[in-house]
């Protein structure tokens, strides 16, 4: 079964962008594998909702977690330039704030997700897609235009509201529904990776700095990046 690239001939960025905590930084460095999350653990309740269930009086939450658990879906944000848009600050606990990014470019990263092994223990037949989100108005669209919201891939769409992620997905689908949260696509040891490592800007420069000298602790220094962002908020890393 091939990869669909439902956005073949749209405008896309170069590069894409993967937000992780600190943790999460760590299992891409151990394992060099991409996580695949089951829909259903993803925070937002729309995701992969139809428009049959739009169109309903009462939206049939069980259903559509039905739905979700078909979907894995691994997230990147899509752009040419790094924005502060992307820096989500806000975390339930410290531990989970996204302090670090991978950049890939886009092209580059698309081949080597669409060459990789589906590591799934089953026979079950599989559907995979990867391309741009698109944005609908869902929630305060009338019930008799509300049919103007489809899309062909319901994976590939999310709520206006989030429009400003300019969100970029790799999904693996199936009817069955799969029983494990999710799967890890391997991509390779990631000192033989073309990526670059960033680095929150907003963090105060002792955080800051602390990331740094982890990165040379995993001796993957050589991956990281500062960034134009970086240089507005953090002049004091600049060499004279």
């Amino acid at each position: 079964m091939d990869w669909i690239d439902n956005s073949a001939n749209d405008y896309k960025g170069k590069y894409l962008y993967k937000f992780l905590s600190k943790k999460h930084l760590e299992l891409f460095i151990n394992t060099g594998c991409i996580w695949f999350s089951r829909a259903d653990k993803f925070g937002d309740k729309l995701e992969c909702i139809t428009i049959g269930d739009l169109k309903n009086k009462k939206i049939h939450l069980e259903k559509v977690k039905q739905i979700q658990r078909q979907h894995l879906i691994s997230c990147f944000h899509e752009a040419t330039n790094e924005t502060l848009a992307f820096w989500d600050t806000y975390a339930s606990k410290e531990e989970d704030r996204r302090v670090f990014a991978l950049k890939f470019n886009l092209k580059a990263l698309c081949k080597k997700i669409v060459a990789s092994d589906i590591p799934l223990e089953t026979d079950q037949v599989i559907k995979m897609v990867h391309g741009k989100v698109i944005y609908k108005n869902l929630l305060s669209s009338k019930k008799e235009i509300i049919f103007r919201k489809k899309v062909k891939h319901i994976s590939l769409r999310k709520e206006y509201a989030f429009n400003y992620e300019r969100e970029y997905r790799f999904v693996v689908k199936t009817k069955e529904g799969f029983k494990s949260d999710g799967i890890n696509i391997y991509l390779g040891d990631i000192k033989t990776q073309k990526v670059e490592i960033l680095i929150n800007p907003l963090l105060e420069i002792d955080a800051y700095q602390k990331l740094q000298e982890y990165l040379k602790k995993r001796d993957v220094f050589g991956k990281f990046k500062i960034t134009r962002i970086t240089k507005f908020f953090k002049p004091e890393l600049i060499p004279d």
